[in-house]
């Protein structure tokens, strides 16, 4: 299953902007995007983000 950016900013209450910092920075190596540049993120990615924020 996979999550858009604001999805995971209700999950983890991380600020979209600051997810989007981190993709562009590549803190996401495996971040999947479609055609329209989307960002979607697996539960991994999620895991991620919480052990970013620790």
């Amino acid at each position: 299953m996979t999550y858009t950016i604001i999805e995971v900013e209700r999950l983890t209450k991380m600020p979209s902007r600051t997810l989007r910092f981190w993709a562009n920075k590549g803190l996401f190596p495996f971040l999947e995007k479609d055609e329209n540049e989307v960002r979607y993120f697996s539960k991994k990615d999620i895991e991620w983000v919480h052990w970013i924020q620790c």
